[in-house]
């Protein structure tokens, strides 16, 4: 399970803030509360994030505008040390080939590649989710890309084109889609054999104004430190999992740790630099566990409440729903349908 920092989350909640939506509802059953908001140093998983854009797009379900209004909201700054790493490269080349090298310490959802013909460079977007979320995240990742031009040009970046595979939204009129070209200062084409931005393959070797190699190469050097830091922290926590799986949810964290050559104290530091716990794990392996076992008609739900360590089936329906959303019948049912 990869993690992030908060700041993404903090953007949309105050995008979701100005538009005069409930934070409270934004944030339901994310597993974040409004207070983790005001701390910088958080890091959520993934999925957290997902569920808290999943909760935007119910409230707005205009995918097209959403993603424009909210990916206009992702400054190079808001990236962090990324950020400053693409802002003092030397030229475009090296900060899209930097920017795609250390793409993990970004917010996107999209995979992104760097494609080029003779004469055009691409830059190629493909949802790493599936179903109606793909959109609304594709639609924010590609405007969040279309203002690092303006922050790395301030004059703009001539022959700039954005394409959508999508036909154009039909609450785009025709007026405004003109005055949002204009915006942008960039041409917006729908009905596209991909999604990508374009430009001319020339300005790759553009030189950047405020390009600086100095800075380039140690922003570059920490963002190195800091992804293997992540990875690695990363890796501590599927050892976990794994041990939960193969041993049984009741092996203890001590048992665990000796298992790593690890005392307690060190793992549950570990893993508290990563955000999260000996717990959530546990309640994570236990969620998809539940989640498995609901999928078999013939399994009751006292039988799979025993096999996950509660005293009686209410306890775990609780626990489910806390987890879900819904009660684990209500779960099963709509798996079935």
């Amino acid at each position: 399970m990869a993690y992030r920092s908060i700041n993404s989350v903090c953007l949309i909640a105050q995008y979701a803030k100005d538009a005069g939506l409930s934070v409270t509802e934004i944030l339901k059953h994310s597993g974040i509360t409004p207070s983790e908001l005001d701390d910088t140093q958080t890091n959520i998983e993934e999925k957290q994030e997902l569920k808290v854009l999943e909760n935007l797009a119910r409230l707005k379900p205009d995918a097209f505008q959403l993603g424009l209004e909210l990916g206009a909201r992702y400054q190079l700054t808001s990236y962090g040390l990324w950020g400053y790493a693409v802002l003092a490269s030397p030229n475009l080349r090296k900060a899209v080939d930097l920017g795609l090298r250390f793409l993990d310490l970004t917010y996107a959802f999209c995979h992104i590649e760097l494609q080029q013909t003779q004469e055009k460079a691409q830059v190629v977007f493909t949802p790493k989710c599936q179903g109606p979320l793909a959109e609304f995240v594709l639609y924010r990742d590609m405007w969040a890309m279309m203002v690092i031009p303006k922050d790395l040009f301030p004059a703009g970046l001539p022959n700039f084109s954005v394409h959508f595979m999508a036909p154009q939204p039909e609450s785009l009129s025709l007026e405004a889609l003109a005055a949002l070209r204009e915006q942008v200062g960039a041409a917006i084409h729908f009905s596209q054999e991909a999604n990508y931005v374009e430009f001319d393959r020339q300005y790759l070797d553009l030189p950047l104004p405020r390009g600086n190699e100095l800075t380039a190469k140690m922003c570059e050097q920490q963002c190195q430190a800091i992804l293997e830091e992540k990875r690695r922290l990363g890796g501590v926590a599927q050892v976990i999992r794994n041990a939960l799986i193969h041993h049984g949810l009741q092996v203890s964290m001590a048992f665990v740790a000796s298992e790593m050559s690890l005392t307690t104290r060190t793992l549950h530091r570990k893993l508290k630099d990563q955000g999260t716990s000996w717990r959530a794990l546990k309640d994570e392996v236990r969620f998809a566990m539940a989640q498995q076992w609901l999928a078999s008609p013939t399994m009751q739900l006292v039988e799979i409440a025993e096999r996950l360590g509660f005293s009686d089936a209410a306890n775990f329906s609780h626990a489910f729903k806390r987890w879900q959303g819904e009660s684990p019948s209500q779960f099963r049912t709509r798996l079935t349908q």
